[in-house]
Parts: structure tokens; C-alpha cells; sequence
């Protein structure tokens, strides 16, 4: 049943506030076209070192970053409860709102979870890049999805709290997008290769004292 309630939470979208935090810094017009929702974003087109960001940075250059292999390094603020699989990272340096989810897959053979004990952390995330632009049409698939029929009464019943939960973000959602001004809203996920905790300086220095 937690692999069931993760798998619902990361098909159906990032946390609220997570979300709603990153989508203010860069959010900008487009052409109805171009707000369409991204399809799956195009493999790194380049097999280099990855482009060391901060938070800021990363939001500030989404466009050229998009679809590229990037090093984010952030505070982490938020961890999925269920088994670890995403976390939301803040830039380290600034105050500024704005937030980045990263992501791994569960099932890769590297997979190492985001636990409580990482919250407040400093982390290195490397991983590519993707941005999911929410216009009207999204919002209106999105809901279309969370509104379906569940397949069978179980599936229902474990699926109630969700879709409630959901059905609440798109609310807010649509509401951010009217308030915007923009045809769009922009949202980045970076999708996990490895990930680290970033040393402390002071930790560092006492582990060579002792």
C-alpha cells in the first residue's frame, strides 16, 4: 500500500507547496502552442560533466538547462514519506523563494533514499533537468485523470485521500495561473542519477582534529 500511495502522489503531481513555491521565478507568457505540456524531455545531448548549479541559478537558466545534465546543490526542506524517493531542495545561499524537486526512481540499482535526518541538509543532486509547463489544458487533463472511475472498490478506497488532496492542487493551481497574468506556469524537476550530502566544513575539520 506505500508503494501504491508514492506511485499515486509522483504520477499525479509534486507536493503544493513545493510546487507552488517554484513556479513564481520565471514564469513567463507563451503562445498558446508553446504552453502546451512538455512530452518527455530529450536525452542530454551531451555526455560531459554535468553543469554545477545552485538553486537560483538553475531557475534563473531553466531554458538553456532543460533536458541537460546538471550538479544542483541545495538545502533540503521537504522529503516524501513513503519511501524517500523525492525531496525538495532551496538554494543554500539565498532567501529567496523558489524550490526544486528532485526525483529518483525506486527501482534503479543505485537507489538511495532521502531520509528525515537529510532534512535541513546540505545535498549535491546530479541528474537531468526537466521543466513541465501547467497551462489550462494541463490542469483540465489533470483533472480529467483524478476524476476517473477507479478500476475496482480497493483501488477507490486507497485512492479517496489522494484525489481529494490532488483535486485541492489544481484549485490552487488554477488560481496561481489566473493571478499570473501568464499562459503558463513552470515547474522543474531534476531526475536523479546520485546524490550525496554536501560535508560541513565544521564537521570536516573536527573529523581531522580527532
Amino acid at each position: 500500500m506505500m508503494k501504491t500511495s508514492c506511485l499515486i502522489r509522483s504520477v499525479l503531481f509534486p507536493t503544493a507547496l513545493g510546487l507552488l513555491l517554484s513556479l513564481p521565478v520565471g514564469a513567463q507568457a507563451a503562445s498558446p502552442a508553446a504552453a502546451k505540456p512538455k512530452a518527455k524531455a530529450k536525452a542530454a545531448t551531451d555526455s560531459g560533466p554535468a553543469t554545477q548549479v545552485g538553486v537560483q541559478e538553475l531557475l534563473k537558466n531553466r531554458s538553456k538547462l532543460d533536458g541537460k545534465k546538471v550538479a544542483l546543490e541545495g538545502m533540503v526542506t521537504e522529503i516524501c514519506k513513503h519511501k524517500g524517493c523525492w525531496a525538495m531542495v532551496h538554494d543554500v545561499d539565498s532567501d529567496a523563494d523558489g524550490l526544486v524537486r528532485v526525483k529518483q526512481d525506486d527501482n534503479q540499482s543505485n537507489f538511495k533514499a532521502f531520509l528525515p535526518e537529510h532534512q535541513g541538509k546540505t545535498v549535491v543532486v546530479t541528474g537531468e533537468l526537466h521543466e513541465t509547463r501547467i497551462d489550462t489544458a494541463y490542469l483540465d487533463k489533470w483533472e480529467a485523470r483524478v476524476k476517473a472511475p477507479a478500476k475496482d472498490a480497493a483501488a477507490g478506497q486507497e485512492a479517496d485521500h489522494s484525489r481529494d488532496a490532488s483535486l485541492k492542487q489544481i484549485a490552487g493551481l488554477r488560481e496561481k495561473l489566473a493571478k499570473s497574468g501568464k499562459s503558463y506556469l513552470s515547474s522543474l524537476q531534476v531526475s536523479v542519477d546520485k546524490w550525496e550530502v554536501k560535508a560541513d566544513a565544521k564537521t570536516d575539520a573536527k573529523a581531522k582534529r580527532s
